[in-house]
């Protein structure tokens, strides 16, 4: 159950799901075992859909069987975390979150976007679920000691724009090279309706024949090169704009009044087409970029919440500023991926508020509902707290 994953509980609230947990834990120690590996590998499956086996198949149609697995395996992990935290036993529950996060930017080593967003996925649920015991807890000095420790032996998290730039880029070349040998049905494998049945218009007006491949194979390079030169740039709303720019270029482009076979084997025609599927492939890397920003604010709060512990076991109170924590409690200062300066920070009456405006760069008072979509820590101290 969903709740299981996000909140705290125990078994007499959930019996069936305590004993199914308690069945699994040999299947549980195993994922911890994997957690522990320095390096992932999940083998790509060679069957292809709807293609002719003896034609092979594009990138694109690659299954990937082993994603949703690590998904369910993750869910199991952090459902045993809440259940460990209800049932006031914090050690464990921590020993679950943290191999959830390890287990998360393992399975995002993998060469496609698929695999990092799984990665990020899971990363983001052992997260919330760290949050949820900061929240809950007030751990020791020994005790943060031990997480600041776990948290640091993490594999680093993987850039989406070094995928963008070598698989995402060579699984477009593929699907051009794929339709040109005479595929096009494997346009379907787009999955992207509207815009698939724009490029099938674009084959019952124009032959194959007509089209320039080299452009259009030249034409695609060039727009995967604008999208990893705007990921490499510093700020979000520099990426931001520089994303936007390249996908109205895109859409703009990918007109079906600029398909015309006429003119030197059709150039115009297969800049236009290459557009089309590039307007179809790229939006999905920059959704996963942003989504990257988000994993990375989100570790970047639970360091912060652990220092604000630290800061509060030798002092009996929460810092007032987070300057106060630089740089016994942290090595530098927290930024905002978001906006480039230090999150918001305000202590309460019974605790703290700590938090990111988001993706969409707007103050919403830490608040994560319809649109706002606030990043935020907050910690009652009012609340029962538990100690490993």
């Amino acid at each position: 159950a969903e709740a299981a994953v996000a909140r705290p509980w125990t078994r007499q609230k959930c019996p069936e799901l305590g004993a199914w947990l308690d069945a699994h834990r040999e299947p549980l120690e195993l994922v911890h075992a994997a957690a522990r590996c320095q390096k992932f590998y999940s083998p790509l499956s060679d069957e292809f859909i709807n293609v002719e086996p003896t034609k092979g198949g594009p990138l694109l149609a690659v299954l990937l069987p082993g994603a949703s697995k690590l998904r369910m395996a993750a869910r199991m992990l952090c459902s045993r975390a809440m259940l460990q935290l209800g049932e006031q036993n914090a050690e464990g529950a921590w020993h679950d979150l943290i191999a959830c996060r390890r287990l998360g930017r393992l399975a995002s080593v993998g060469p496609t976007l698929v695999e990092a967003r799984v990665g990020y996925s899971i990363e983001n649920m052992g997260s919330r679920g760290m949050l949820t015991l900061l929240q809950q807890t007030h751990p020791s000095s020994a005790t943060v000691k031990q997480y600041r420790s776990g948290l640091k032996k993490l594999p680093p998290i993987r850039s989406i724009r070094d995928i963008v730039n070598v698989s995402e880029r060579c699984t477009y070349i593929d699907a051009l090279l794929t339709i040109a040998s005479g595929q096009s049905d494997a346009m379907g494998l787009l999955g992207v309706e509207a815009e698939v049945g724009k490029a099938a218009q674009m084959f019952r007006r124009v032959p194959i024949r007509a089209f320039d491949w080299d452009e259009a194979l030249k034409t695609g390079n060039a727009y995967y090169d604008r999208m990893v030169s705007a990921m490499r740039l510093p700020t979000h709303a520099l990426r931001r704009a520089a994303i936007a720019k390249l996908e109205s270029d895109l859409q703009q482009r990918a007109t079906l009044r600029n398909f015309d076979p006429r003119g030197k084997r059709g150039i115009e025609t297969s800049q236009a087409f290459a557009a089309v599927i590039a307007a179809i492939m790229l939006p999905s890397a920059a959704k996963v970029r942003e989504g990257e920003d988000v994993l990375r604010q989100t570790a970047s709060n639970i360091d912060v919440a652990i220092a604000l512990c630290d800061f509060r076991n030798d002092r009996d109170r929460y810092s007032e500023q987070l300057e106060q924590l630089v740089p016994k409690y942290l090595g530098k200062m927290p930024m905002d991926q978001f906006t480039g300066v230090m999150p918001i920070y305000r202590r309460t009456e019974a605790g703290y508020l700590l938090y990111s405006v988001g993706p969409n760069v707007t103050d919403e008072g830490g608040r994560k509902d319809g649109k706002a979509d606030d990043i935020a820590v907050t910690v009652d101290s009012t609340i029962d707290e538990l100690e490993p």
